[in-house]
């Protein structure tokens, strides 16, 4: 993906125009970043202008930290969505002086409800967002008393509506959490993901050292939870934002001695800088007797904090050697993460988070694609499998398949194969949890009789040019059609050979 240039601004008739307005405007360039804005926007936001001018937006769903990543990704909404409005903003981050002067700026407390109006622009070349910003509770214009734009219950009429696009999915789910940082496969509004993400969310606010448990199917996501629940607990700690320092232990490779060895350099690398790493023990159902015992063991003496193991059996199911004490130690939060093919209802959260994440790896576009209805369809007729990582391969492939497509949107030839063929299988079937055998030659013989019949109706009164249409020769095509119970359309006038 291209680099975005790092002092262009926006144009000058442009730029005076947003300049001159006494409504809060400013103007994303096409990479999302902030080229003009007008004072009004930095007293509304309570930032600097010469913060506000340059600052990137182009990040979807920001990480807890500076309040400038989160009002970089609150500016950055217009980014991908067509011309007009209105579009329900989530509330304006803001803490401690920067929610002061937005208290001044409105003369009022900050409202919880905002609203925004965006214009595409084509200007020197290049593509522009002019975007507006309002409350929508209770500010009146600068000129005359009246909302700058509609009335909040007009703002709110459903047949204004825009359609759903990812970046708006993830802004409205986005204002209900605390953190989203790394917690995609958490997205959803399905009962058991909804458990699991609000268990998260507390694990997230304690400041206790507690051990963490995430179960589920291969592919739902544990590792990236994992490593976001680290992340996450490290910030809130005073941590600096970014990937933490942790050490990852993949279970099943581990045998008494080699664990043995691993955790001593655990154990060195603790004493050089002074404080315990975060621990994650990968698919810890799968170590040995032995090898639980030397765990066992190392959990008398230390106590790793963040430490979080990650199983595709849940603890209930674990019985026998070591198990019941390190569930003592290991399980005393469980996260339980469902099959996605369980929960259709999940999936268009989980797409928009797998579309905007592929725009972030540079696989796709700048502003994310959205899905066909029929792509739609496709996408939750499939079982699957593979869980979250599948859908998220999918999704990034599909996206780039679009992109050199030129295409407007994720269409069903942008999907593998085996997505697109579910729902007709399993239409067919009735029961998509097994096949029915194929028998080739039935296939075959269906196929023959089609080719035949279409050779005859294009030579119907003469065998011997029909034979030649099908490398037949007219003896063994006639043989055939009584063979296969084929009625004869007209006589046969071709001469005999």
């Amino acid at each position: 993906m291209a680099e975005p240039p790092s002092g262009r601004s926006a144009p000058r008739t442009l730029t005076r125009l947003i300049q001159q307005a006494e409504l809060a405007l400013y103007a994303l360039d096409q990479f999302g970043r902030v080229r003009a804005a007008n004072p009004a926007v930095a007293r509304l936001i309570g930032v600097p202008m010469e913060e506000l001018v340059g600052l990137d937006c182009s990040d979807a769903i920001p990480a807890d930290g500076p309040r400038g990543v989160q009002i970089a990704a609150w500016l950055g909404w217009p980014i991908g969505l067509p011309s007009g409005g209105p579009y329900e903003l989530p509330p304006l981050p803001a803490t401690g002086d920067a929610q002061e002067k937005t208290n001044r700026a409105l003369g009022q407390p900050a409202p919880s409800r905002w609203s925004g109006y965006c214009w595409t622009l084509e200007a020197e070349r290049h593509r522009f967002w002019l975007c507006a910003v309002q409350p929508n509770e209770g500010l009146s214009a600068a000129a005359g008393g009246r909302s700058s734009f509609e009335s909040s219950a007009a703002l709110q009429r459903a047949d204004r509506s825009p359609p759903a696009d990812p970046r708006q999915v993830l802004i409205a789910i986005r204002s209900r959490y605390r953190s989203l940082d790394s917690l995609g496969p958490l997205l959803g509004v399905s009962a058991g993901i909804e458990r699991a993400m609000a268990q998260a969310q507390t694990a997230l606010a304690s400041n206790l050292p507690i051990p963490i448990w995430l179960h589920g199917p291969a592919g739902s996501g544990k590792q990236e939870i994992a490593r976001g629940l680290i992340a996450g607990r490290s910030q809130a700690r005073g941590g600096m934002p970014g990937d933490p320092e942790l050490v990852v232990i993949h279970c099943p490779l581990m045998d008494a001695p080699l664990l043995e060895g691993v955790l001593e350099l655990y154990r060195d690398r603790a004493t050089a800088h002074g404080r315990m790493p975060g621990l994650i023990l990968q698919q810890l159902d799968q170590l040995t007797e032995q090898a639980q015992a030397q765990l066992l063991e190392f959990f008398d003496h230390h106590a790793p904090d963040p430490l979080i193991t990650t199983s595709r059996r849940p603890p209930s199911e674990l019985s026998g050697g070591y198990w019941k004490r390190l569930l003592a130690k290991l399980a005393i939060m469980t996260i339980d993460l469902p099959p996605l093919g369980g929960r259709p209802e999940d999936l268009p959260s989980l797409c928009a988070k797998c579309l905007v994440g592929a725009v972030a790896r540079g696989t796709a576009k700048v502003s994310p694609l959205g899905l066909s209805g029929a792509c739609e369809q496709l996408i939750g007729a499939y079982p699957w499998p593979g869980n979250y990582r599948e859908l998220e391969q999918v999704l990034s492939a599909a996206a780039a398949a679009a992109v050199a497509d030129s295409a407007s949107a994720i269409e069903p030839r942008h999907l593998p194969l085996a997505v697109r063929t579910a729902g007709s299988l399993a239409s067919g079937l009735g029961d998509p949890t097994w096949l029915k055998p194929i028998v080739l030659d039935d296939i075959l013989l269906e196929v023959e009789r089609t080719l035949i019949e279409r050779a005859v109706e294009a030579e119907p009164r003469n065998r011997a040019a029909a034979a030649r249409l099908l490398g037949l020769s007219r003896t063994r095509l006639l043989r055939r059609i009584e063979q296969l119970g084929l009625s004869a359309a007209e006589p046969d006038q071709s001469p005999a050979e």
